[in-house]
């Protein structure tokens, strides 16, 4: 199957997902979405929740994408962070925060999409821990004795779980997003 196929039916199972749910939701209505036959859908992803899965993968990889471009801007350190943090985040709290059906998409976290949902995370922490490395090499911050670059990176991934665990609304995400990095960048001050 040609990518640009393989990428329309992911496009496609986010949308009905985010709009219908997962459990409401058939692979006719992903390939209806899609504009492909349901045996198309079937060959090349098996299933419901393996197609879930991977369309959840395609959209953190896309998200991961935005994140790193955002790090590797020119700026302020804790700026290009928060940019990360809210380009990989910002558009899946948002739809959320639209959906009816956040609660159930929410849950799948700790089940089916748990490998995805850590991978993204692990991702995340080492992307800002080496942008944290660089400033620290360049003089822009100073972590304090004992702290590590991954600690620091770890502590603020965490953070934005907890953040979006407990806030679907883009504003109260930003806000609090934006109280961490202030914190951070007034305790690494060089």
């Amino acid at each position: 199957m040609p990518r640009d196929t393989r990428d329309e039916i992911l496009s496609a199972a986010i949308a009905v997902f985010f709009r219908h749910g997962l459990h409401r939701v058939t692979v006719e209505d992903v390939a209806r979405e899609a504009g492909v036959s349901r045996q198309t859908v079937y060959t090349r992803f098996g299933n419901k929740e393996k197609l879930f899965v991977a369309a959840a993968r395609y959209l953190m990889d896309e998200a991961h994408e935005r994140a790193r471009e955002a790090l590797a801007a020119p700026g302020e350190l804790w700026e290009r962070v928060r940019s990360a943090f809210e380009a990989s985040n910002v558009s899946h709290v948002r739809e959320l925060g639209r959906s009816d059906h956040a609660a159930e998409l929410w849950a799948t976290q700790s089940t089916l999409l748990k490998q995805v949902i850590e991978g993204k995370e692990r991702r995340m922490m080492g992307a800002i821990a080496g942008a944290l490395r660089q400033a620290q090499e360049r003089g822009e911050i100073k972590l304090v004795s004992g702290i590590t670059a991954r600690e620091l990176a770890e502590t603020l991934v965490v953070a934005d779980a907890g953040f979006k665990a407990h806030v679907i609304t883009v504003r109260k995400y930003r806000a609090r997003l934006r109280t961490v990095i202030d914190m951070m960048r007034q305790a690494t001050r060089p």
